[in-house]
């Protein structure tokens, strides 16, 4: 049985957890599905380095680099720009592109989030309307 990895860590994990027996591969696959349906182009995000972090003014390493919001994407529609570090998803902490990926595929297609990024050193919010 194969799965086409799309290079998400989220999926790696799920896929991991899966062979080591502790998760399934149904699992797996539905969170690579989930995380397609939302829109997430995993490649373009990654998760903030200390040195990212710095050389963008961010005091500590956190969040999810933008790298480049793809055209019509919820992302780009909210207002979502190339070097923007997502740092919050309602609320929630946003500490790796991983927990990204994951707090966004566990809401229904659709659903509107609060986005909290930081941008050109300051903090703002911006709500996003998930893709269907």
């Amino acid at each position: 049985m194969g799965l086409s990895i799309d290079g998400t860590p989220r999926l790696h994990n799920a896929i991991r957890r899966w062979r080591n027996g502790r998760g399934s591969y149904e699992q797996a696959a539905a969170a690579a599905r989930r995380l397609q349906a939302r829109g997430i182009q995993p490649d373009l995000l990654c998760t903030v380095t200390a040195e990212i972090a710095d050389s963008l003014g961010l005091k500590q390493a956190r969040g999810a680099l933008v790298d480049s919001p793809q055209d019509g994407s919820p992302a780009a529609k909210a207002g979502l720009k190339v070097d923007d570090i997502v740092v919050a998803i309602d609320g929630k902490a946003v500490t790796s592109k991983a927990e990204l990926g994951l707090a966004i595929a566990q809401k229904p297609p659709e659903s509107l989030i609060k986005v909290r990024y930081f941008r050109e050193g300051k903090e703002d919010t911006v709500d996003v309307t998930l893709a269907n």
